[in-house]
C-alpha cells in the first residue's frame, strides 16, 4: 500500500491545495496557513491508516502494487486473500 498511499496523498494534498486545484478561486488555499495545512495533512494520513488497515482485511496487495506487479508479471496477480480451507472435525470412534 505504500505506493498507493504515496500516489493518492498526493492527488489528495494537490486537489485540495495546490496550483491546479479543484477549487478555482483558491478558497482552501488562501485560508490555509501553515498551521491549517499540517492538520490537513495529518488527517489525510490518519484516514490513510485507517483505509490500510481496511484493505489489508481484505486484499493482500495495493491497486497499484498489484497492477504494477502484473504488469511486470505480464500476467494477472491474485488480487483477494486467499481463504484458508476450515479443518473439518471429524468425530472419534468409540
Amino acid at each position: 500500500m505504500s505506493l498507493t498511499n504515496y500516489i493518492m496523498q498526493g492527488v489528495i494534498l494537490t486537489a485540495l491545495s495546490g496550483d491546479g486545484s479543484l477549487f478555482p478561486r483558491r478558497p482552501l488555499q488562501d485560508s490555509l496557513d501553515g498551521g491549517w495545512r499540517i492538520a490537513l495533512l495529518v488527517v489525510v494520513f490518519a484516514f490513510q491508516i485507517g483505509y490500510s488497515r481496511w484493505w489489508f482485511k481484505h486484499f493482500q496487495f495495493g491497486p497499484v502494487e498489484w497492477l504494477w506487479r502484473s504488469l511486470t508479471w505480464f500476467r494477472w496477480q491474485p488480487f483477494r486473500i486467499a481463504q484458508k480451507p476450515r479443518p473439518v472435525l471429524v468425530p472419534l470412534a468409540a
